[in-house]
């Protein structure tokens, strides 16, 4: 379920990052695992999580990579990209409701602030939880985690 929600979602964004010449690269390391989840739901946060991606990466920068791995009895995707990052004043912020980071001035990115409250607590109704990591200069990964459904959950 996972690898196909994850593949839809990058068909979806594709034609946003060609235009602005990035490359889109999956790494799966996920079998046939699977998640209780709004299939739905879990598309919007990707895309969203992709989106942001190629909104804040330069044209032809190096690859923003999704990520798709399985252990311990969840199920991880991360999106990558390789932008400015995310300075670590706002951190704390990034979350939040009509929050952009670094929104002043002529580049203030076009958006409502939303998709990352909202992708948030999309994870957070699945027993999820969606985090992130930034480093000015370096870029940004921003990671959800998702239980597992058990052998024992399918009955």
């Amino acid at each position: 379920m996972m690898s196909k929600i994850i593949g839809d979602s990058v068909e979806a964004m594709l034609p946003l990052a060609t235009d602005k010449n990035l490359i889109l690269s999956v790494h799966n390391q996920c079998g046939t695992e699977q998640v209780l989840a709004n299939r739905d739901r879990l598309v919007q946060v990707t895309i969203n999580l992709i989106s942001n991606a190629v909104k804040f990466s330069g044209p032809n920068s190096r690859p923003i990579v999704v990520h798709l791995r399985c252990e311990n009895q969840n199920c991880l995707v991360s999106v990558t990209d390789r932008s400015a990052g995310i300075d670590p004043a706002y951190h704390e912020l990034i979350f939040e409701k009509f929050y952009q980071a670094q929104a002043d001035g002529p580049k203030k990115p076009k958006g409502s602030g939303l998709g990352l409250a909202i992708s948030k607590r999309i994870i957070e109704l699945h027993n999820g939880r969606l985090s992130m990591e930034s480093q000015l200069g370096t870029g940004s990964a921003f990671t959800f985690v998702l239980p597992l459904l058990s052998d024992d959950s399918a009955h």
